[in-house]
Parts: structure tokens; sequence; C-alpha cells
């Protein structure tokens, strides 16, 4: 996996098109259900995950674990009166700083699930856990004015157990998994599909 300031370089010229003039967390909406995949959804070009292992299940009838893991990212800003073209000195941005690391905390990242039979339908939660925190200055353009942001990476991961049966003489059984974060101004998600086909043979977990 490339670190992030690499990730961040690549996508910076879609980070300055993206960037809100709201002073809240920046998410993006809920993805569509799909069937068979994962979607990924990105804030300012950066992106989000989830990963079920395994995804394929084999028509056996018992309750098997699913395990969910995954990461994201939360974007924070805050705006710099006066619209300097360099970043102003660590005592002017100490408090602008600070204020951004005391803001918007996160809530656990949430699962649930929804079962074709709407017969098993397990929920979960599961911490965040943070593994990267960054500031960005960027300069004023004719659009926006200077401002701060800090850029955090998040990891997380869930299990939740799920019937691994499908009824006689139909194309098998679908469960569709929401796994969804939130702070006191936005949230995200995204939608995913763990199936049971008929006559499957056991699959690795699959990734987006």
């Amino acid at each position: 996996m490339r670190p992030f300031w690499q990730l961040l370089t690549r996508y910076r010229r879609s980070i300055e098109r993206n960037r809100s003039r709201r002073f809240g967390i920046e998410f993006t909406p809920l993805e569509g259900r799909q069937l068979m995949t994962i979607n990924a959804a990105t804030i300012n070009g950066l992106p989000i995950t989830a990963v079920a292992t395994p995804q394929v299940l084999r028509d056996t009838g018992g309750l098997v674990p699913v395990t969910i893991t995954g990461t994201f990212h939360q974007g924070l800003t805050s705006f710099i009166a006066g619209s300097p073209k360099t970043e102003p000195p660590a005592s002017s941005m100490f408090y602008i700083k600070q204020n951004l690391i005391n803001r918007a905390a996160l809530t656990p990242v949430h699962v649930e699930v929804t079962d074709q039979y709407r017969q098993y339908e397990p929920r979960a939660t599961a911490q965040v856990h943070l593994v990267e925190s960054k500031f960005y200055f960027y300069t004023p353009t004719r659009q926006y004015v200077a401002n701060e942001q800090l850029i955090r990476s998040y990891t997380y991961t869930a299990t939740v157990y799920v019937q691994a049966k499908a009824n006689p003489g139909t194309n098998g059984r679908r469960y569709t998994v929401s796994v969804s974060v939130s702070d006191s101004d936005n949230g995200a998600g995204v939608n995913f599909a763990v199936v049971v086909p008929s006559n499957a043979r056991t699959r690795p977990g699959h990734k987006a």
C-alpha cells in the first residue's frame, strides 16, 4: 500500500477542486447497493475501503463468521483570515491546529446486515483506530481563501455471523452489508454483498 503522503500528492489537484467552504468534516454520500462487489467511495480523492472475508460462502447450512476490515479518511478544514500565501508561523497556527485536533470526534463504525430471506440480520460496532494524522496548508486561489487541513486516516475491524444456506431451487442467497461512520457534522458509508450461491465452492475474501 502506498504511503499516505504519496496518495495525497497524487490527488492534490482533485483536493483543490473539491475543497468545501464548510467548516465540518467532509464525507461522500452513502454508496448504492450492488451485488458481488465492494464499492469504493472517496473523500478528497482518497479511498474508503471495505473488505469482507469470506465474501462467497459454501452452502453448509451453518452459521459462519464474516470479518469486515477497512480504512477511511477524515478531512477537517479551518480557513485563515488574510489569505496568506505561505503558512503563518507556528505561534500563529497553534490554536488553529489545536482546534482542528479537538473537533469532530468519530462514532464507532456501524455494521448492519440485511438478509434476502429476512432471517439473519446481525449488527455490530467496531472502534476506529487512528493510524495517521497530518496537517496541510493550502494557499489562496480565486475560489478559496487560504486554509489549513487536518487529514486523519483510520482502520477498523468487525465480525458478524450469517447463515450459509440458500433455499433449494434458487440462485442463492444475498446478504447486503452496510458499513457507516459519522461525526457531529456528517457521515459516510459503503454497501456490498456477501453471497451464498447454490453449490458454491469456498473462495477467499474479495477486495475491491
